[in-house]
């Protein structure tokens, strides 16, 4: 399985027969509740061993980065090249 933009695909076809039935068939397929995640390898917190995110801190000072692989992932991760980091 893999995930699509269906809507995009939807915007490619024709006005065809055909196309009519597909694009039905493409708006009463299923819906994946899925969501993107940052990989560890695309993070700016992520040195090529460590997580140095602020946030796994103990919120007493005590600050213990885990080791990470880059296929790994967190919830949060902020993309190198952004101008923000979250607020979590």
């Amino acid at each position: 399985m893999r995930l699509i933009d269906a809507d995009a695909l939807i915007d490619m076809l024709g006005i065809s027969d055909t196309d009519i039935e597909i694009r039905e068939l493409i708006s009463d397929a299923r819906t994946i509740d899925a969501v993107q995640v940052i990989r560890c390898k695309n993070c700016k917190h992520y040195d090529g061993y460590y997580c140095h995110n602020k946030w796994w801190g103990d919120g007493y000072g005590n600050y213990t980065p885990p080791i990470k692989t880059e296929d790994g992932f967190c919830d949060w991760a902020d993309r190198k090249g952004d101008n923000y980091e979250t607020n979590r």
